[in-house]
């Protein structure tokens, strides 16, 4: 696998030229799960050929919301989570 001051130079077709071709890439291989491609790859001068295999993450997205029945001092502990404030005592 990759180490450290390893450079990527192309993963298949796309070339590693900024931090944004992860966007090419998954335009490009969307639907290529399981295929083979090639990954280049400069160590210590020397430019090195790796094949893998194109995989797939899972993503997920969460969102958090006020209970529609929450009580005054549960509105007050969100509150005062979101400003960065401690609760008033007793409120």
């Amino acid at each position: 696998g990759l180490q450290v001051n390893d450079f990527l130079l192309r993963v298949g077709v796309v070339e590693v030229t900024d931090n944004d071709w992860g966007d090419d890439f998954a335009e490009v291989y969307r639907d290529s799960v399981g295929d083979s491609i090639t990954v280049v790859y400069q160590r210590g001068g020397l430019e090195i050929s790796k094949s893998v295999s194109v995989g797939t993450r899972t993503t997920y997205e969460h969102k958090l919301s006020p209970a529609a029945d929450a009580s005054t001092s549960q509105l007050e502990l969100r509150r005062s989570i979101l400003e960065g404030k401690r609760p008033e005592p007793g409120g």
